[in-house]
């Protein structure tokens, strides 16, 4: 480099600096703040009060309602394809997933690692996570054990989603979308007061999903993995006094799908990839899915008590080739059962939830909170053998 050119260098940096001292100077005299505010804060509620992201030791994972709008966010599985460290597979039936956070699995008859919250419920079972997320104002995952928080089933971390609330505004949308397969979803919300006061609100949201699958059973000609599912929710909303409020909410969904469509093997046909798969048994899922809660929450000058009481029940039933094949029989050794037979699975849950807590306020200097949780959770199993 020539001198002339170091000079030149030297002067560029010296007017730069000049520029940014005179800018800085400029703001500094007229109030404006020289930081840029344009940068998104997200706040975020997962340990029971409005919260920086950044001020949380926590590790969290945020999605803010354009967040999940833009990213298309519409199923748990979208949720975790897009955090750190948390999976979700799919299981033997539709309604069933696997999840995993942090290395810790899901048991085959067990509970997952994580507890799972909307608005402010706890999911007593799997059965009651694998449902599209529908008119949703943010989803927390925190990652790592949360036992202090949110209880038993915390051990990896807890999913907290929060769903829109009614408002005074009349407002409602519809979306819609077609996929291979002859495949579509619509899902439509509308929100708005009940009365000219403005103390009481509504909100009701539904989708209705419909696919003829793309698997083909070779046997029956049929698709193996058809897929129905439709589903309402609805929330009310009354404010009592400006310091207490009372909120209910109901959710109702009914699914239809093909599943299992697997193929045994041979030993000869173990690393054939090519084999199509062929049940003489048109497999079959059937479930519906009901879930009601209440919230009241009081105000005070020391902080916000809330006591919640929920009911939830899924009914699910299942049949099947339990060979997974469409031969007559599969296994011919006198120490097996044969197996040209159908099987048939039931598996019903309901549960009872009943959860006390009172937060303090945020402003405080010494955050605390109290909380007492209670839940009776029944789970009746059945599988049948018909030949």
């Amino acid at each position: 480099m020539s001198r002339t050119s170091r000079i030149s260098f030297k002067t560029t940096l010296l007017a730069s600096a000049i520029s940014l001292s005179c800018l800085s100077q400029v703001k500094a005299e007229t109030g404006e703040s020289t930081i840029d505010n344009d940068i998104e804060k997200i706040s975020i509620v997962a340990r029971g009060r409005v919260e920086s992201i950044q001020s949380v030791p926590d590790s969290v994972t945020a999605f803010t309602a354009d967040m999940i709008e833009n990213s298309r966010i519409t199923s748990f599985r979208d949720v975790a394809n897009m955090t750190p460290n948390l999976t979700q597979l799919d299981n033997f039936r539709p309604g069933l997933a696997r999840i995993t956070i942090r290395g810790l699995i899901t048991p085959q008859v067990g509970d997952p690692p994580l507890a799972f919250v909307v608005d402010g419920v706890t999911s007593p079972d799997l059965e009651f996570i694998n449902q599209d997320l529908v008119d949703i104002e943010r989803i927390e995952v925190m990652r790592g054990a949360q036992g202090a928080l949110y209880g038993r089933g915390a051990i990896g971390g807890a999913v907290i989603i929060t769903t829109k609330k009614p408002i005074e505004d009349f407002e409602g949308s519809v979306k819609a979308s077609i996929e291979s397969g002859n495949t579509y979803n619509v899902n439509g919300v509308v929100s708005g007061s009940l009365n000219k006061e403005d103390t009481a609100f509504f909100r009701l949201s539904g989708y209705l999903k419909d696919s003829d699958g793309t698997i083909e059973n070779t046997y029956t000609g049929d698709k193996a993995d058809p897929f129905e599912e439709q589903s309402v929710f609805a929330q009310l909303e009354f404010e009592v006094t400006d310091e207490t409020s009372v909120n209910l909410r109901g959710r109702y969904t009914s699914s239809k799908a093909g599943f299992a469509y697997y193929q045994n093997v041979s030993e000869e046909t173990a690393e054939d990839f090519s084999l199509k798969t062929s049940n003489n048994i048109v497999n079959e899922d059937e479930r519906d899915v009901y879930e009601l809660s209440a919230k009241l929450s009081q105000d005070y000058d020391l902080g916000t008590f809330e006591f919640v009481t929920a009911y939830s029940n899924s009914e699910n039933v299942h049949f099947y080739d339990g060979d997974y094949s469409a031969d007559p029989t599969f296994i011919d050794e006198a120490d097996f059962f044969r197996a040209p037979f159908g099987t048939e699975g039931i598996y019903d849950v309901s549960s009872l939830t009943i959860e006390s807590r009172f937060i303090s306020n945020s402003d405080q200097v010494f955050r605390w909170s109290v909380s007492a949780f209670y839940q009776e959770r029944d789970r009746d199993t059945a599988v049948h053998f018909l030949r």
